[in-house]
């Protein structure tokens, strides 16, 4: 901060503590201080002392008078004014926020709902001003501060006292800035009144609401003149749904302050009343055009992600429960056919997110966004929840709920309901018995079944193991429930896909539970999906397709499914079939690495290996620290041959010891890659081995290296070990895998080859 004049440091000593200088310009420098006397942050402003100042001393002057005469909630408020020295100052608080033109300069613009509020609390501002005959001069987003979540007008530093007096300004000329000065304002003969703030607030909104001025002009005499002679641009064309705003805009903009609303009161009411005029018809037509899309069979079904419910506990601990109530609620709204629900795996990486709502929903191409908070102390909770349309900035329904543990299904139903209730959804009668079901009575069971998702999700073994704990004491306390049962199977089957787990006993545990399972609900979805899991990984792939499409059949649009399925059609050749499994995962499922990067996967197995590097390198860019994201996405650009950066990429985890048999893989490919053959072959562990007996995937990549290795008697013994364990797309091993080029000139490979199309042709 530079040095304060020595009268002006005199001055203050004692009463204010000068932390920092926040900005300056024009006549004045903001400080940061802190009041000492009523040991509290305040900004203060300090007119410049110089020579030739006494007009901008009188305006100094009556900025204070003007701004201490004002009490509005919408304005910002003068603390104490004063002298130090040869200076003037004022004190105000400090803003919290930032302003709308930092805004739009982050954002390009704003959600419309949020904009109407905001320049709707302004102009009744404005209006309070004018009452106290005081008209601001200068509106712009610049003087439009965001304090305590609520918008604030500020600097009043060029009003005028609306009783006749003297305009005053720095020079004698008009005063503004010119994208948001009024006609009157930049004429000579005609003395502005409040009218011509609320053309500048006018052209605020528009911004707001558009992203651009409505005069947006190259020079400062463009905008002028633009200002006198042209009229604004249709809202519509920039924003649709802003459409009713234009009439409200058009007259607030016209260049005769007679033919602009008669007060900022009539201006705010009459865009507050065509937004939610709009809102109103809106909602009307939609639910109009929900029943025609469903009697018609269109596809009008709504978009929604169930945000991550906020712990609003003391204790850190209960995250499991809010994690757990935020599933739950997926799970239920996503057994309906009438809503398209992002998963939960998607969901649950948003914790934290600090996007908008309105940037998360597009991203994941919903309309809606549910979101709320738990708190629990003891068996009592409390849980708020609500629902908001992101696309328009509405919000359509919120509630509070009270209660206790043990009716936390009653809770988590009258969440799902309400929520069907205002999308205006259709349920069947099977779908409402569903919302209904009480899957686990006991709370202490239901408490064990939440805290084993939540350490499941975690994914590392550690996490694994107590989730297993967990979910077993579930079982213990309640005996047979076929929720509990499937959820340990799914925790076995991560066991497998992190590849620490290679014992075989493993897969005939599943196929137990998926026994158990069935008997317990004949028909589960989720027992065949169990099965498939269990057929593929043992490379009976026509089994697995068998059980995968009675999966699909009973939940297509369980992204765990459409994974599965998807994957074991892109192994056995289908790569069409696969393409539209693994598009529809990605829409349910957009932020899971491994359903990000299956598109990729589809790609490159269907000889497209420039479209597949793009969705792998999405995966890995979403999570960057997973060795599994990024050995993938430098095996994909390997594929696009990009062998340097492939290499890049593929050292960080090569590098890193606690990447189990990633380690391995990705060091014998960038010794492979580089022509370092006895390297590649050394680089090769036990654990890597270990891991390609039980895991397609990792039989195919000892394939790989070992070609590259120049080893080709091992490279086709593991060939034939990934078609044991269900690669059969002939046509990706015979020409797309580039890592096997060096074996395409044997005449064992080329047989093998042959059979492997044979064996896929077999499959039904």
């Amino acid at each position: 901060m530079p040095a304060l004049p020595p009268d002006l440091a005199d001055a203050l000593t004692g009463r204010y503590r000068l932390d920092g200088e926040l900005g300056r310009g024009g006549m004045a420098t903001v400080y940061l201080a802190h009041d000492v006397r009523h040991d509290r942050p305040v900004a203060l402003k300090v007119l410049d002392a110089g020579t030739g100042s006494e007009e901008e001393a009188r305006r100094f002057d009556v900025e204070v008078r003007t701004t201490a005469r004002l009490n509005h909630p919408h304005i910002l408020p003068l603390f104490v004014a004063g002298r130090a020295g040869r200076h003037r100052f004022y004190a105000m608080p400090v803003v919290d926020g930032e302003s709308l033109a930092d805004r739009l300069k982050r954002e390009g613009r704003l959600p419309v709902a949020e904009a109407v509020g905001c320049v709707a609390s302004i102009a009744r501002a404005l209006g309070h001003a004018h009452g106290e005959g005081v008209i601001h001069r200068d509106v712009k987003p610049a003087n439009i501060l965001v304090h305590r979540g609520q918008p604030v007008i500020a600097d009043f530093g060029i009003s005028r006292i609306a009783d006749g007096s003297t305009r005053i300004t720095a020079t004698g000329h008009s005063v503004g800035t010119p994208h948001y000065m009024s006609p009157e304002q930049i004429g000579e003969n005609v003395e502005p009144d409040g009218r011509a703030d609320q053309y500048a607030l006018a052209c605020v909104a528009f911004e707001l609401i558009g992203g651009t001025p409505p005069f947006p002009g190259t020079s400062a005499r463009a905008v002028i003149t633009a200002h006198l002679v042209t009229d604004p641009p249709a809202l519509a064309d920039m924003v649709p749904e802003a459409a009713d705003l234009d009439t409200v805009l058009t007259r607030a903009l016209a260049k005769q302050p007679e033919d602009r609303y008669p007060t900022m009161e009539a201006f705010a009411t009459a865009l507050e009343s065509a937004w939610s005029t709009a809102v109103e018809a809106r909602r009307a037509a939609e639910a109009r055009g929900a029943e025609d899309g469903a009697d018609d069979g269109g596809d009008s079904t709504p978009g929604l992600v169930v945000m991550p419910f906020a712990n609003l506990s003391p204790d850190p601990d209960n995250e499991y429960f809010s994690d757990g109530l935020t599933e739950e609620v997926i799970a239920d709204l996503s057994q309906l056919r009438g809503l398209r629900v992002i998963s939960r795996t998607s969901a649950l990486r948003l914790k934290n997110d600090e996007r908008d709502l309105r940037e998360l929903a597009e991203a994941l191409d919903v309309r809606y966004v549910l979101e709320g908070g738990v708190r629990k102390a003891g068996d009592q909770l409390r849980i708020t929840a609500r629902l908001l349309d992101a696309q328009h900035d509405d919000h359509l329904w919120s509630e509070r709920f009270a209660g206790t543990v043990e009716e936390i299904f009653e809770i988590q139903e009258r969440v799902a309901r309400a929520t069907v209730e205002a999308l205006s959804v259709r349920i069947s009668p099977a779908e409402d018995k569903a919302l209904s079901d009480r899957p686990i009575a006991d709370p202490r069971a239901y408490e064990s079944y939440l805290r084993a998702r939540y350490e499941a999700w975690r994914f590392s073994p550690e996490s694994l193991d107590r989730a297993r704990r967990y979910i077993q004491h579930a079982i213990d306390l309640v005996g047979d429930n076929d929720l509990l049962w499937v959820t340990l199977g799914h925790i076995l089957v991560m066991y497998v896909q992190s590849g620490g787990d290679t014992d075989p006993g493993t897969l005939v545990r599943v196929d137990e539970i998926a026994d158990r399972v069935e008997a317990l609900k004949p028909g589960s979805p989720r027992a065949s999906w169990l099965r498939a899991f269990a057929a593929f990984q043992r490379g009976h792939a026509a089994e697995a397709l068998h059980h995968g499409t009675a999966a699909w059949e009973g939940e297509p649009d369980d992204p765990d499914v459409l994974v599965l399925l998807g994957y074991v059609n892109a192994n056995v050749g289908r790569t069409k079939v696969a393409r539209g499994l693994v598009e529809q995962a990605v829409r349910l499922d957009p932020l899971t690495p491994i359903t990000r990067l299956l598109p990729g996967f589809v790609a490159v197995f269907d000889g497209r290996p420039e479209d597949g590097v793009q969705p792998y390198r999405e995966a890995w860019e979403l999570d960057p620290e997973s060795p599994f994201t990024a050995a993938f996405y430098g095996w994909a650009l390997v594929h696009a041959g990009r062998h340097e950066d492939a290499i890049e990429v593929l050292e960080a985890v090569a590098s890193r010891p606690d990447a189990g048999p990633f380690q391995s893989w990705t060091a014998s490919l960038i010794h492979g890659l580089r022509g370092e053959r006895d390297a590649a072959a050394a680089a090769i562990t036990p654990a890597f081995v270990g891991a390609g007996r039980t895991t397609t995937m990792f039989a195919r990549a000892l394939a790989d290296c070992w070609a590259l290795a120049g080893e080709p008697e091992a490279a086709l013994e593991w060939l034939e070990e990934s078609v044991r364990g269900g690669l059969l797309n002939a046509r990706y091993i015979a020409e797309y895998d580039p890592f096997l080029a060096s074996l395409r000139p044997d005449p064992r490979f080329r047989e093998f080859v042959r059979r492997v199309a044979a064996r896929a042709a077999e499959l039904p």
